[in-house]
């Protein structure tokens, strides 16, 4: 099974009951999920049309986690797990068995998520065949690359710079290398193979991690116009290398590109945009792949500011992409010049029904597992969301309406030894307190309030949050705009003293197709 390292310990899926909004969000997406497009055999359509592996993948992986979370065993599951034996080719993976030295580089992106969710299947019903399933695919699709992916194209001058939602294959053909539209997307693997390294290891695997970390790090992604999606999950891919083998000059690559990412490739709302230096829309699998990074890195470091931009990555981007059917879709890129005053949603995209609606899912999930994490005898709670939660022998109830009113009651059952429990507190929060037994506990600063605990107890958190304005993030935002920040949340931004919302944040899925947004949040209003 996968190697455990020293850093902080995300929650076990299976050891979490929520209730409250993200409930309620994984209900519908669960429920939007099994939907017909999602069954056999509609669901395999997408390997005639250049993603052979992908959209099944995807959908696997995401219901895979939904039953982990939610106890229920997803409806059509086992019949495209059953349909699939079908569908192999003679060498055990999905579509075409291409000459040696030809690479389909879709086809690698397309059984990334396929590779996952037999790990994730694996993981959960320890059925062997679902590893030996993996197995294949690794041996026969991915090993014979050992050596290409030092010749990956990155020239710029060389790739095709058009494209659209669902990215295709160029034409171009370049040292043996098929690619496409969503330039960079053979990096995705990166992703499925370190967490299949980290389940089984493997010498030869190990060698094909490295050399394609070496050829990832030697692209630029900005020139290059890389899909931030793309980098995002190889970046993962990178950082979960990372806590299996820690790497102190690795992790430091890790973090340059992240920051990177945060300057050249975020919108101004937490969002991304599609490719570096295209501002045409959002990708909710970029939002979800850069609030997992953000994670991994807070993990890793402990630094704050990993923990601040997931919050506000969550709160801002990846839940307004979630539609009222529960799917996600693509927004126009707020802050820039062509978004206007209203964050809406890409007509042609409203719900990419392909891939988003799947990937949200594991970004969901991802928040539901990151919200508290444990260390040895240290317990950090960085997000606050109701429900019931059980780790190493202890019995966590969070109850809170949290980020609409801010304080939270969190009570702890089955404390064997003393823990120093440890509270975020996000920016511009003021009188932040924590009263356990009796006694107080403050912060004058936006910091992590650190409390010990000896016994099982309640404990009251609070914390009063005024407005502030801050300058908007974004390469391309309108020069000199301001955002109107209260805590982690993006109310609006203040430009030529206007109010433009960017952000509906919480309730953002109840916005209907032809709804853009201009007025401020009336609940977040009366709380200013």
């Amino acid at each position: 099974m996968e190697r455990r390292t020293t850093y902080m310990q995300m929650l076990d899926l299976k050891h979490i009951t929520l209730t409250g909004e993200l409930a309620f969000r994984l209900g519908r997406n669960f429920s939007r999920l099994e939907d017909p497009m999602y069954r056999a055999p509609e669901i395999f359509q997408a390997d005639q049309q250049g993603w052979p592996g992908d959209w099944e993948g995807r959908t696997m992986l995401a219901l895979c986690l939904h039953e982990q979370l939610s106890g229920r065993k997803a409806a059509f599951l086992d019949d495209v797990l059953e349909a699939l034996e079908a569908r192999w080719n003679e060498k055990g993976y999905l579509g075409e068995i291409y000459p040696y030295g030809v690479i389909n580089e879709q086809q690698l992106a397309g059984h990334n998520w396929l590779l996952r969710s037999f790990m994730e299947l694996y993981c959960e019903r320890q059925d062997e065949r679902d590893a030996k399933r993996a197995a294949r695919i690794v041996e026969n699709l991915y090993l014979p690359l050992l050596g290409h992916f030092l010749s990956y194209p990155s020239d710029p001058e060389k790739r095709v710079l058009k494209g659209d939602a669902a990215g295709h294959i160029a034409g171009n053909t370049l040292d043996g290398w098929m690619l496409s539209t969503d330039i960079g997307c053979a990096f995705i693997s990166l992703d499925a193979l370190t967490q299949y390294y980290s389940l089984f290891g493997g010498e030869q695997i190990r060698a094909l991690i490295c050399e394609m970390i070496e050829s990832f790090k030697n692209i630029d992604v900005e020139n290059c116009s890389l899909q931030t999606h793309a980098t995002l999950s190889a970046l993962r891919g990178v950082l979960r290398f990372c806590e299996t083998e820690p790497n102190a000059k690795l992790q430091t690559f890790a973090e340059k590109l992240f920051d990177h990412y945060i300057r050249h490739g975020m919108t101004a709302n937490y969002a991304n945009y599609n490719w570096f230096g295209r501002p045409y829309w959002t990708e909710p699998c970029a939002v979800v792949d850069s609030y997992m990074a953000a994670m991994a890195l807070f993990r890793m470091t402990k630094c704050r500011k990993y923990a601040v931009i997931a919050n506000r990555i969550y709160y801002n981007a990846l839940l307004a992409a979630q539609r009222p059917n529960g799917g996600f879709g693509c927004d126009q890129c707020s802050g820039t010049a062509q978004s206007g005053e209203l964050l809406q949603p890409k007509a042609d995209v409203y719900e990419a029904w392909w891939c988003c609606s799947m990937r949200g899912a594991e970004g969901l999930c991802s928040a539901a597992a990151n919200c508290i994490l444990f260390e040895a005898e240290q317990i950090w709670f960085v997000n606050y969301l109701p429900g019931k939660f059980s780790e190493n022998g202890l019995e966590i109830s969070v109850k809170t309406h949290y980020p609409d009113a801010n304080d939270v009651r969190i009570s702890i059952r089955g404390v064997a030894s003393r823990k120093t429990l440890r509270f975020y507190v996000p920016d511009s929060a003021e009188d932040a307190a924590c009263c356990i037994n009796g006694q107080v506990y403050r912060t004058e600063e936006a910091s992590f309030l650190t409390i010990p605990m000896e016994s099982d107890g309640t404990l009251l958190l609070s914390f009063q949050l005024t407005s502030r304005q801050e300058p908007a993030i974004g390469c391309t935002t309108v020069k000199g705009a301001q955002v109107t920040m209260l805590g982690d949340q993006v109310l609006g931004t203040c430009e030529n003293d206007r109010s433009i919302l960017l952000a509906e944040r919480f309730y953002h899925i109840d916005r209907t197709k032809s709804s853009g947004i201009k007025m401020l949040n009336l609940s977040a209003a009366r709380r200013r």
